[in-house]
């Protein structure tokens, strides 16, 4: 999973990529949030085309990650689907993204 994100005051938005280790990408979708501290809030719109072997698919993920700054910095958070009209089941769970 990559995000590339960009922030203007407590306001941040940008890309989520899904890929498997072959780079077959699996969701390209685009997120946008809150910053409070270092606490994101976000959802990700899944909107059609997103998810290439199923080009009708659009939802909904909704979340909350933490930001620690240290040296790798990380942020930690969960995800939860909160509308989907997918096939296939996508269980709520847990990150941790490491920046390069």
């Amino acid at each position: 999973m990559q995000w590339t994100l960009t922030q203007n005051g407590s306001v941040v938005d940008g890309n989520v990529l899904l890929t498997e280790a072959s780079g077959l990408v699996l969701l390209n979708a685009r997120l946008a949030g809150t910053l409070s501290g270092q606490t994101l809030s976000y959802g990700i719109d899944v909107v059609g085309g997103s998810v290439p072997s199923q080009p009708a698919c659009t939802g909904r993920f909704t979340g909350t990650a933490v930001a620690t700054l240290t040296n790798p910095a990380t942020m930690t958070g969960n995800y939860t689907l909160a509308t989907s009209t997918c096939t296939g089941p996508v269980p709520d769970g847990n990150f941790v993204l490491t920046r390069p």
